[in-house]
């Protein structure tokens, strides 16, 4: 019940942030045949659900699990998390990248709007949204490397109900630094990915194997004071 519960308040958080932000959420920057379009977008309901779930991941209590080695992880659990989890962690990061640009140009137009979107560059765009990208992807891998480093679950596997563990190769600890950068590789090529770890009896990622962990599934039993 508690993990319906949490999937239904990240699903709610999202729902609410993109009602709010119009279009897009974030920054925007991009020029095809000359033709470029920048913009940025937040606002501060979207803030508020950042900090708030920022919050939540902060203070909840990390679960005493179980785990059940005759069960094995399936593939699209395993994607299903995965992109519950990308959603929060961009959710949280996105609202805030926008900011240092939607004050950019207000310093420029004189007055400041939590939305705005023109037809031409300037020299300064790129020193806004090449951070803003950059930020996104030091959120992520964060994220992916400090939870199963600190024997936690991310929210999207305590949602489906499994885990992130090291692999217990004798001589060989887990890499967990390391595996973010494999997984992005495995998921640029997530067709091949996907292919090759449902062949397999364990339903293992190549960048499980690399990194020596595993996937497994558990059942909570107590909290972890």
């Amino acid at each position: 019940m508690a993990r319906l519960v949490t999937f239904l308040l990240v699903i709610f958080a999202l729902y609410i942030s993109a009602s709010y932000s119009g279009e897009y959420l974030g920054v925007q920057s991009s020029c095809i045949n000359s033709r470029c379009v920048v913009g940025a977008h937040s606002s501060i309901l979207s803030i508020i659900i950042s900090i708030a779930l920022v919050l939540f991941l902060v203070l909840r209590p990390n679960q005493k699990v179980k785990i059940q080695d005759d069960r094995v992880v399936g593939v699209w659990r395993r994607l299903g998390a995965f992109y519950l989890d990308f959603a929060l962690v961009l959710l949280i990061v996105v609202p805030i990248t926008a900011i240092p640009m939607l004050v950019a140009e207000g310093q420029h137009t004189g007055t400041f709007e939590w939305f705005f979107v023109r037809k031409f560059t300037r020299p300064s765009d790129a020193f806004f949204a090449l951070p803003a990208v950059l930020a996104c992807f030091a959120a992520l891998y964060f994220y992916f490397f400090y939870t199963p480093f600190k024997d936690r679950q991310t929210l999207g596997e305590y949602v489906l109900g499994f885990k992130i563990v090291p692999a217990n190769e004798v001589g060989y600890p887990p890499n967990f630094g390391w595996r973010p950068f494999l997984g992005f590789i495995g998921l640029c090529t997530l067709p091949i990915s996907v292919y090759y770890a449902l062949k397999k009896d364990d339903k293992r990622f190549w960048w499980d194997t690399e990194s020596r962990t595993r996937a497994v599934m558990v059942s909570t039993l107590t909290t972890n004071e």
